[in-house]
């Protein structure tokens, strides 16, 4: 099945649904040249279904370990567990204010 680029832009999930269904590619054309293809995707094994979701998992597991995602044992990201230590600048000052306080000092 060959569909000009405005009819598919038209219609796209119309197309969708043909391609679904009659498992066909479709040639995409612009001005009568073919420029792509609407293909449906590769079927899945289940053994590589397993591997990716095996996969997913782990890299999953690795990013909540290191508390770049939140799982729902993981507490909120405005946890205390998931706040860093707060450090002492370089100058000694422990002012939580201290932008406040330089902003003070200047003449706008």
């Amino acid at each position: 099945m060959k569909v000009k680029s405005a009819e598919l832009k038209a219609n796209l999930s119309k197309y969708l649904k043909t391609v679904r269904e009659t498992n066909e590619p479709i040639e995409i054309l612009i001005r009568e040249e073919s420029v792509a293809y609407l293909t449906p995707i590769k079927q899945k094994s289940d053994r590589e279904s397993s591997e990716e979701m095996q996969n997913l998992l782990c890299l999953k597991q690795a990013l909540a370990k290191d508390g770049l995602i939140l799982t729902p044992n993981t507490q909120s990201i405005g946890s205390k567990k998931n706040k860093p230590e707060p450090t002492i600048a370089e100058d000694g000052n422990t002012s939580i204010d201290s932008v406040a306080e330089l902003r003070a000092e200047k003449e706008w």
